[in-house]
């Protein structure tokens, strides 16, 4: 990119000006010192920018070429206040290797999928962080329901597509999972029951073990929610199904279940 087309590509209210016109400007630069004229004068107001660095770790800036990545720093990205180097990426995150650890990485891939590589830990933190914060306490929340699970939760051991939800944790964990906007909580109500204070959620799958009287057991204690993806048949007319539009397993499952019951208040 020459000079001219550079001035016209960061000064675009001036890029009617003839050559001539802008050669003028270039002679004035300390009459234009809060534009950038050239790349001499963004690499003086910029010098810790790596370009590289900031590209590969913003996803919606992959197909920027270096010029489009050094307009949008400059007009998009300091606001935003993204991170362009990796010095500031450790002082903005200095546990990051605490924090990176305690992500639930079966989780993260059913949420992400292939949009980021998990094998580069630096990207996948940033783009965590950015888009799915809270998925970082997925941890503790799982700790803290296994503190309760003796007279919170019910279940049998053995089936994994069972969890039960007590009310009055359902604002508690919702304010952990349910503060990023992710697609993935995104549901259909196939079928509203009625809500009772316990609540148990289960997730179909296509090779769930349908039991009726077990599931009549659980109807004595528990409003029970279904939830799954491809399941058409309503199997119990007392009990809530939500329609995950996302597949996402039993964690997309829980996720919206929690969303439901927090809407529904």
């Amino acid at each position: 990119m020459d000079k001219y087309s550079f001035f016209k590509f960061f000064n675009r209210d001036l890029r009617h000006l003839q050559n001539y016109q802008i050669d003028h400007i270039f002679l004035k630069k300390i009459n234009y010192r809060n534009r950038i004229l050239d790349q001499d004068s963004f690499n003086l107001r910029y010098p810790f920018l790596n370009l590289e660095f900031y590209k590969s770790n913003y996803l919606d800036l992959s197909d920027l070429n270096k010029y489009e990545l050094m307009y949008h720093y400059h007009f998009n990205g300091r606001m935003e206040k993204r991170i362009c180097n990796i010095s500031e990426f450790k002082k903005r995150f200095p546990d990051y290797d605490k924090e990176i650890n305690n992500i639930d990485f079966k989780m993260a891939k059913v949420m992400v999928g292939n949009k980021v590589d998990f094998e580069d830990k630096t990207k996948l933190y940033i783009y965590l962080k950015l888009k799915l914060p809270n998925i970082f306490n997925i941890k503790k929340v799982k700790n803290d329901i296994v503190k309760f699970k003796h007279n919170k939760f019910v279940g049998k051991k053995n089936n994994k597509d069972i969890s039960v939800i007590k009310t009055n944790l359902n604002e508690f964990i919702n304010d952990k999972l349910l503060q990023s906007n992710v697609k993935m909580l995104d549901y259909r109500i196939i079928h509203e029951g009625s809500i009772h204070k316990s609540i148990c959620h289960i997730h179909l799958t296509n090779n769930f073990n349908y039991n009726k009287s077990k599931i009549n057991t659980l109807k004595k204690k528990f409003s029970i929610i279904f939830t799954h993806s491809n399941i058409k048949n309503v199997i119990d007319k007392d009990s809530t199904y939500l329609k995950v539009d996302s597949k996402g397993g039993k964690y997309c499952g829980l996720l919206v279940c929690l969303n439901y019951l927090k809407k529904k208040k």
